[in-house]
């Protein structure tokens, strides 16, 4: 066997199971599983927590590692009595998602929902049933207990067996307190359950929000497991068979670097959304059937052949969009060429246009002016989105004034050049962060037309002067991205004499053109070559003149198809949030998605996300207080913070809130025998000898001259300090703290920062404390509208990061396969 693997186990492929295969290194099947799950890239970024579940669920026809394999393994598993005992054990553990897999196992067997759930308790009370033989041998009744091992996280096991030793009163038990929070966090009693269907309703819910957060959940997931699972043991003959199979390791080597279950999501999510209204409509002005052109051109005429041939006409659109929803699954190139229009190469000339725009509101007095003249023209919804949003409100200048008292004012030259400057800065912050106001600007929604604003057309060419970066950025579109304005700009160009560029010269003088401006922007020199500066007067006049339809069309294309497309997206996500959240858990973990999620991160910041979470766990929601747990870790690490909350919980008198918080510290350290040896001895110095946890109950005055006299001991002071944060985390106090952090604004200052620190750290934490959040305060529609409006943006922050677009284009495992070969030097 030793000689079987190690021929079958490449060195790339030794090096990425974390494996040695030299020096006659014994290798043993059971060590495998530990050395890939311990990364957390490529075990979390499928969207499952094991890399070979994540594999197996992603498997289609052509590939052994697939959902057919596993079943093999769980007949043959369970014709052993070995299967039956531990499924046994497992279910008097209280595993309730087990339960329900076997109760719908066994109505596929044809029994009723009652008679199968006491087949369940039969087995869970007897070992055996009269349905297991049955359920042994059909497959399509194990296809429920497959998906049972492919959706559930490993840290579930040792969750539930923390929930039995807190039952049975087993020494090894975490504090009874740690466990009542954890049963609040599942909205629970905070009672030990009694009986099956009480134990399984605790695991059922227990099961989806293992590994979010930070609190007494996650922390369930470490109590040692002290016998097999059933979970474990199928996984672990799983491994057991692959390695042992050198074709499958080879699949799974190369699969490992190809594969990404967040990209197929988001492909399925397209693929289903395109027989939406939203869909039907990008795909109608995408083929320019009824928009912008009269027939498909450039990368749509592509498309549209690739689906339908050459033929015209609306009536096949029909014929196309059910072949593209084919395709779309089963041929990588179709769904890379939709999604091409997410990345940047796809939006650069639109991209480049913008930031010049901002940057000219903000530095150009006359760019300014006629924004204040002409951008309202036709964007009937522009001024009320200025005056609402939060840069209006900041501004000197536009505070308490409408859009229309600003036109009039600079009409009657009233406003100065700092004034003006003011204004153009607020207008250049909407148009910078809303892509729906830049949009308008030439996409008029409301109208249904698509004509451009008359403030842009006469600021255009001035951009492009003044700005080389989107100079350059239309040399290239015109060079690689817009065939038809390259004709165009080209014949204008060729006609005038004075350019001396002829037709046969026009492309290498374009692409002279372009390099001369790389170089002039490299060594930062504000001096063009010839070349360029040729180019930037005569593009300028171009736009001025003939040109404009076509740099209008161009913006109307990038900007609109990019737009639609994440309309297609957002609207699948609106109609059902927890996808998009099962999805954001996959992508967390994408090394292509570090933007995507720390843009997600601003937009919870943003929204108020810190403040509002600690209101709901102010307001007793454990839920949200245990997804927060990862928030007091950071508050711990910070010395202001921590001394500053500890000094308030010392210095508390005994009618406040925090002297609970104090009490329930003392008590938790008083548990070890030199402290409680240590307290006893002050308490008898200074005449007391009631019990001190009497005392701590009943005399707030003497427990704090008590704490006084223990804190000078080093150890005992650290044990308490580390006692009140334990408390926060993981106790039920953390209600008391937060609304005392709510009442000092140095404390929420601190919060608020800790919070940030914590979304940056570990990316599932803000699908945890959201989700939670949004279960918070239920039945109060203003909350849920709230938290609807959240979701949106998070999910728009996810969608317009179009470097993650890049990266699952490139590789198609968002950063997977870079990763590999840089951290376990594959070649």
């Amino acid at each position: 066997m030793k000689r079987l693997l190690q021929a079958s186990l490449p060195a790339s492929v030794a090096l990425l199971l974390g494996l040695s295969v030299g020096g006659g290194a014994v290798l043993r099947a059971g060590t495998l599983p530990e050395a890939v799950d311990s990364d957390p890239v490529l075990a979390q970024s499928g969207g499952k927590d094991r890399t070979l579940k994540w594999l197996i669920a992603s498997g289609n026809s052509r590939d052994f590692l697939r959902a057919d394999w596993l079943d093999a393994i769980l007949l043959q598993f369970f014709r052993k009595e070995e299967a039956r005992a531990l499924i046994q054990r497992d279910l008097l553990r209280g595993d309730g998602l087990l339960a329900n897999a076997l109760t719908l196992a066994f109505q596929i067997l044809r029994v009723g929902s009652q008679t199968a759930r006491e087949q369940v308790g039969e087995l869970a009370r007897e070992g055996r049933c009269r349905l297991w033989t049955s359920l042994s041998g059909s497959p399509r009744a194990l296809g429920a207990i497959r998906d049972y091992l492919l959706s559930l996280p490993s840290g579930y096991p040792a969750a539930l067996f923390a929930l039995e030793a807190w039952e049975h009163d087993d020494r090894d038990a975490f504090p009874s307190s740690v466990m009542e929070t954890a049963m609040r966090s599942l909205l629970l009693p905070p009672k030990k359950p009694e009986g099956l269907e009480p134990s399984w309703e605790v695991g059922t819910r227990l099961g989806p929000l293992i590994g979010e957060g930070g609190g007494a959940l996650l922390l369930l997931t470490t109590f040692p497991k002290k016998e097999a699972t059933f979970y474990d043991t199928v996984w672990q003959l799983a491994w057991r068979a692959m390695v042992e199979d050198p074709p499958l390791v080879k699949e799974y080597r190369d699969r490992v670097l190809s594969c990404s279950t967040s990209r197929r999501w988001l492909v399925q999510t397209l693929q289903s959304s395109l027989d939406s209204m939203e869909g039907d409509r990008f795909l109608r002005h995408y083929f320019a059937l009824d928009f912008l052109h009269p027939t498909p051109v450039g990368r749509a005429k592509w498309l549209w052949e690739a689906l339908v041939g050459p033929r015209a006409g609306g009536g096949l659109l029909p014929l196309a969009k059910k072949k593209l929803a084919t395709l779309l699954l089963s041929d990588d190139r179709y769904a890379d060429f939709l999604l091409w229009h997410l990345t940047r190469p796809a939006e650069a000339a639109a991209q480049a246009t913008r930031e010049a725009l901002t940057h000219a509101l903000r530095r150009e007095e006359g760019v300014v002016r006629k924004a204040l003249q002409t951008i309202w023209e036709g964007q009937t919804e522009l001024a009320g989105r200025l005056e609402e949003s939060p840069w209006w409100t900041l501004c000197e200048v536009t505070r308490g004034k409408s859009a229309a008292d600003l036109r009039r004012s600079c009409s009657r030259g009233e406003l100065d050049r700092t004034s003006l400057l003011a204004v153009g800065g607020v207008i250049a912050s909407l148009l910078e962060r809303s892509d729906s106001a830049w949009s308008s600007l030439f996409l008029n929604k409301a109208e249904g037309t698509a004509q451009g604003s008359p403030f842009f057309l006469s600021v255009f060419p001035t951009l492009v002067q003044i700005t080389p970066e989107c100079a350059l950025a239309w040399i290239d579109t015109l060079l690689h991205n817009d065939q038809e304005a390259f004709v165009a700009f080209g014949r204008w160009i060729s006609s005038r004499p004075q350019a001396r560029v002829t037709v046969q010269e026009y492309a290498p003088w374009l692409q002279g053109a372009g390099d001369q401006m790389r170089q002039a922007l490299e060594k930062n020199s504000p001096i063009l070559g010839e070349e360029a500066q040729l180019f930037v007067e005569a593009f300028s006049q171009w736009t001025s003149e003939t040109g404009w339809e076509r740099v209008l069309h161009r913006l109307q294309r990038e900007i609109g198809v990019a737009e639609e497309l994440r309309e297609i997206f957002l609207g699948s996500w609106r109609a059902n949030p927890e996808e998009f959240w099962r999805v954001y858990g996959g992508l967390a973990y994408l090394p292509g998605a570090k933007s995507a999620c720390e843009r997600a991160a601003d937009t919870l910041v943003t929204f108020g996300g810190p403040e509002n979470a600690l209101r709901a766990i102010a307001g007793w929601d454990y839920a949200v207080g245990d997804a927060c747990g990862r928030v007091w870790d950071v508050l711990w690490e910070s010395s202001p913070d921590r001394e500053r909350l500890l000094q308030a919980v010392l210095h508390s008198d005994g009618l406040s809130d925090l002297n609970s918080v104090l009490v329930m510290a003392t008590k938790n350290v008083l548990e070890r025998p030199g402290a409680r040896t240590l307290a006893e001895k002050i308490s008898r110095s200074l005449g007391k000898t009631a019990d001190l946890l009497q005392i701590l109950a009943e005399d707030p005055t003497t427990t704090r001259e008590i704490l006084a006299g223990c804190l000078p001991d080093p150890s005992f002071r650290e044990s308490w300090e580390r006692s009140v944060f334990l408390v926060a985390k993981f106790g039920d106090q953390s209600p008391v703290i937060a609304q005392w952090i709510l009442s000092r604004k140095e404390a929420l200052d601190g919060w608020k920062n800790a919070f940030a620190i914590a979304l940056k750290d570990h990316p599932l934490f803000l699908r945890a404390v959201v989700v939670r959040m949004a279960k918070a305060k239920g039945g109060e529609l203003t909350w849920a509208f709230e938290m609807r409006k959240l979701e949106e943006a998070i999910m728009m922050a996810v969608l317009t990061d179009r470097l993650l677009w890049e990266d699952l284009i490139e590789d198609k495992t968002g950063g997977i396969a870079s990763y590999v070969r840089k951290n376990v030097s594959i070649p």
